[in-house]
């Protein structure tokens, strides 16, 4: 991965310019949850980045918000998942689906 592109994902982690809504535990582990390995099984949130998800649960602390997020990328993906923010400062972050225009 180039400087430039490292530089990018920092800024799409870190920024609070793409912040869409404050939403609850609940509505991010419903929002994102996908079906992991058949049909038959129910979803899990964010799937297979369900270890991720939990220890960004772990850091919450009282105070903290949650924000979904949704982040353009130059190339025309769309970045959507969760932001945990503390003092207006975002602490994590995940990822919870990228799409093309079109999909």
């Amino acid at each position: 991965m180039s400087k430039g592109s490292a530089a990018a994902l920092m800024g799409l982690f870190f920024s609070t310019t793409d912040l869409v809504r404050e939403i609850s535990l609940s509505e991010a582990e419903g929002l994102f949850s996908v079906k992991v390995n058949s049909s038959r099984e129910e979803p899990v949130p964010f799937g297979a980045l369900r270890p991720e998800w939990k220890k960004l649960v772990q850091k919450i602390q009282e105070g903290d918000e949650l924000w979904e997020f949704s982040h353009p990328a130059p190339n025309g993906i769309v970045f959507r998942g969760v932001k945990l923010l503390r003092d207006s400062k975002v602490v994590d972050a995940i990822v919870g689906t990228a799409s093309t225009p079109g999909d």
